[in-house]
This record gives structure tokens, C-alpha cells and sequence, in this order.
């Protein structure tokens, strides 16, 4: 058995794991402008202090830039390796598949799948998962830190992060529909233009060339409407889940307003907690779109694994081997018009 030309290398998954190490270390910002904020309110800042946190902070962005770019350079060097040998595996494969497949409409479909669709998965390994998790962790990271500092806010910012479930939902039914819908008529867009390049050379080698194509043109066309349509439902979408991921700033601040004026709050923590929910709504719309990237992108991935499980000939491989190279015409009868033979 051939092993799985989609299997996911060492590197990959050591990208991974930085990627989320490097967002968790992007927390830490916020503890040492909160430390910060604390001294000044309090008038017991000074310059030593203040080279302290500066030479702390710098030391976390150092450690981050080395963390990010060697996680990035692992992420980039791993996809790229199962997508080399997905390319190398597809070559292969594409040679066993019987030409009864290759027909008009699936002819389309392979070329889309060994070029658009192979580069989209890469796409998926280097940047949209890596993305993706670095994300959630600093989401994360900031949800833990308002939580330590007043726990209401911390519940609070982690309900406007389950806000993003039910979009998603309605995000991925889109792109399950418009998304599969364009996928395909981009395959039968390709197998048109094919069948047309290929067919006008020969018109073209007896000097009549055509001006009209209408195959293609409805095609690019049916195109241009399907992208329409998945822009159409998904813009919305987004726009209606933002407005819903910022309600969480007004929120946040009414709530902690309560415990600050009655003095369980200091002002300092009120003013940290109540400028983190803007962050976190940005935060959040970036994970929504690379999740609807992502399920956008998986598209691709299924075509890809749909080509690896298609049926393969199985005949022998070997070349023809001949004693002689004559031709001979046994028993042959044709005619264009009855009664004219033209081999006999």
C-alpha cells in the first residue's frame, strides 16, 4: 500500500507548536502595559523601573521574532513538502487513470485539481492553519488575563467568542454551497477553454479561424455569477457577526462601571479591561474569515483525495514490445458512401 501523499511531516507540526507558543507569548504585552499603567496611577514610576519593563519587553520581542520565524520557516518548509510530494504523487496518478475518464467535463476537473487545487492546500498548511492557531491563542491568552484581573470580564469576553458559532455555521453552509458551486463550474470553465484552444488550432491550420465560442463564453459567465452569488451571502454574514462581536465593547464597559464605582475595581484594571474587547473583536473577525478560508480552501483538499481514491487502469504498465513494425489490413471493409469502398 502507497503511503498517504497528504501525511503531514515532523516540521509541519513543529510550526504548529511554535505558532502557538509565539501567540501565547503575545499576552504578555498586555501584563506589562498593565504593570505599566499601575505604577504611573499610582506615582511610583522611575526610570529603573521603567528600564525593567523596557528590557523585559524587549526581550519577549526578540524571543517572539525567533519563535516566529523559525515556526514560520518550519510551516513554510513542511506544507510545501507534502505539497511536492502530492504533485509528484498526482503526476503519477493521473498516468494510471483510464482515458475513458478524461472526458469533457472531467478533463477540467483534473487540470484544476493538479494545479489550482494542490496550490490552494499548500495554502492551507503554510498559512491559514498557522494563522488560525496563533489567533485563538491570543484570544485565549487575553480571555485568561481579563478573567484573572476581574472574572465577570473574562465570562463576558468568552460569550462574545461563542457569538462567532452560530455565524460560522451559517459561514460554512455558504461556502459549502457557493464554494462547491464555483469549484465545479471553474472545472468545466477550464475543460471549455481547453476543448476550445485545442479545436481553433486545427481550424487555424486550415485558415478558418472563429470569432464566436459560445461554450466558453457562457461558461465564464455562469463564472462570473456563481462568485457574485458566494459574495453576495457571505459579505452579510460578516458584516451582521461584526456588529455582534463589537457589542461586547459597551458591554464590558457598562459591567465594570458597576464594581468601579463601588470601589472593588480600581480605575486602572477598569480602563485595561474595557479597551481589550475592541482587540478582541478584530481578533475574532480575522478567526471567522480564516475559518471560512479554511473550509473554503478544504474544498480543494476533497478534490485532491477524491483523485487519489479514483480507479486506476489495471492492465500492464510495460511498453509494447514488437518483433516487426508492419501494417497489415486483414479482412477490412469501409466505405464513407455505400458501394464506394475505400479500404477492401
Amino acid at each position: 500500500m502507497r503511503e498517504n501523499p497528504l501525511k503531514k511531516n515532523s516540521r509541519f507540526y513543529l510550526g504548529m507548536v511554535l505558532n502557538v507558543v509565539e501567540g501565547m507569548l503575545s499576552g504578555f504585552n498586555f501584563l506589562l502595559l498593565y504593570e505599566a499603567m499601575k505604577m504611573l496611577w499610582n506615582g511610583t514610576i522611575n526610570s529603573p523601573s521603567l528600564l525593567r519593563l523596557s528590557l523585559f519587553l524587549g526581550g519577549i520581542f526578540i524571543l517572539r521574532i525567533v519563535i516566529y520565524s523559525i515556526g514560520y520557516t518550519q510551516s513554510q518548509i513542511g506544507g510545501a513538502a507534502v505539497s511536492n510530494r502530492t504533485r509528484l504523487f498526482l503526476g503519477d496518478k493521473i498516468k494510471r487513470i483510464p482515458l475513458s475518464r478524461f472526458t469533457q467535463g472531467q478533463t477540467g476537473q483534473y487540470i484544476n485539481i493538479v494545479t489550482s487545487d494542490v496550490n490552494n492546500y499548500e495554502k492551507i498548511l503554510t498559512h491559514t492553519v498557522g494563522d488560525i492557531v496563533k489567533h485563538i491563542t491570543f484570544c485565549t491568552m487575553m480571555i485568561i488575563f481579563v478573567g484573572c484581573i476581574w472574572l465577570p470580564g473574562g465570562i463576558i469576553l468568552a460569550c462574545v467568542e461563542l457569538v462567532l458559532i452560530p455565524f460560522l455555521w451559517l459561514s460554512f453552509r455558504v461556502v459549502r454551497k457557493y464554494g462547491t458551486e464555483k469549484n465545479a463550474v471553474s472545472a468545466e470553465t477550464v475543460s471549455s477553454i481547453v476543448e476550445y484552444a485545442t479545436g481553433i488550432q486545427t481550424f487555424r491550420a486550415y485558415g478558418i479561424g472563429g470569432t464566436k465560442n459560445e461554450t466558453v463564453t457562457s461558461t465564464l459567465k455562469h463564472f462570473s455569477d456563481v462568485s457574485y452569488n458566494y459574495e453576495k451571502h457571505g459579505i452579510p454574514t460578516n458584516a451582521i457577526q461584526c456588529i455582534f462581536l463589537w457589542i461586547g465593547l459597551p458591554v464590558m464597559i457598562w459591567a465594570a462601571s458597576i464594581p468601579m464605582l463601588s470601589g472593588k475595581l480600581d480605575p486602572i484594571s477598569y480602563l485595561l479591561i474595557c479597551m481589550l474587547p475592541m482587540l478582541l473583536a478584530k481578533l475574532s473577525d480575522s478567526i471567522s474569515r480564516g475559518l471560512m478560508s479554511y473550509k473554503n480552501l478544504k474544498i480543494s483538499k476533497d478534490k485532491v483525495v477524491d483523485i487519489i481514491e479514483e480507479p486506476e487502469e489495471t492492465g500492464s504498465m510495460e511498453p509494447l514490445q514488437t518483433a516487426t513494425h508492419e501494417i497489415n489490413f486483414d479482412s477490412v471493409d469501409f466505405s464513407y458512401v455505400p458501394g464506394e469502398p475505400v479500404l477492401k
